[in-house]
């Protein structure tokens, strides 16, 4: 029933949103249309995905989540993010959903971890990951002496587009989810394949479950 209100009030949300445009007849009819298709489609795979989420949660657990306003906070946001995100972002968001039932974050903590989550790519996703463990995508045996972290991040994800990848890469560092940006700068081999996520940028990953579907051994 709660996720019934939560779609129509998330549907409310664009609407609100849209009325404030000027738009003519067609674009009032494909909008009904989408409304009635993508959208309601994108809310019903995020929904099942969270459902899901939540029945591998212990009894004990699920019973608290009916007073648990973090838990609200995190479902309403996430709901309504769904509506606009591509289907990686909502398993992701359906991770959140249920990982909050068992977080030490704070409030403010996650919500900051949700507005970054709107506005990153699937090329912000497979840098973070890829630079909480490099050692997992690639061995050092195969560097003599130097070599940058870029180096080893191109060779095992080669079909990257390097003019998104500077952008994603400065995004996470700006946010504090990367403890550097130089990462073309020749180093170590040790040194590149070091640990660059911050402790924020860890919780990160963990929150949205992103290691599963981003080549990690």
């Amino acid at each position: 029933m709660y996720m019934e209100e939560m779609k129509d009030f998330a549907k409310a949300t664009i609407d609100a949103a849209l009325s404030t445009t000027p738009i003519g007849a067609f674009l009032v009819t494909l909008i009904s249309d989408l409304k009635a298709g993508i959208f309601e489609r994108r809310f019903e795979e995020w929904k099942k995905n969270v459902e899901t989420k939540l029945d591998e949660l212990e009894d004990s657990v699920k019973e608290g989540l009916k007073d648990n306003e973090l838990f609200a906070t995190v479902l309403l946001i996430s709901g309504q993010l769904a509506l606009k995100t591509d289907s990686i972002k909502r398993k992701y968001l359906a991770n959140a959903v249920a990982n909050v039932a068992n977080t030490d974050l704070s409030e403010d903590q996650i919500v900051i971890m949700l507005n970054c989550i709107e506005k990153y790519t699937q090329a912000h996703f497979e840098l973070l990951s890829f630079l909480q463990c490099p050692w997992e995508f690639d061995s050092k045996d195969h560097y003599f002496m130097t070599t940058s972290t870029m180096t080893i991040f191109e060779k095992s994800h080669p079909n990257h587009d390097n003019a998104i990848d500077k952008i994603a890469i400065n995004d996470l560092y700006a946010d504090g989810m990367i403890t550097s940006n130089s990462l073309s700068a020749m180093c170590t081999v040790e040194g590149a394949f070091s640990k660059m996520t911050s402790e924020l940028g860890d919780d990160f990953i963990s929150f949205f479950g992103l290691t599963k579907d981003l080549g990690r051994k």
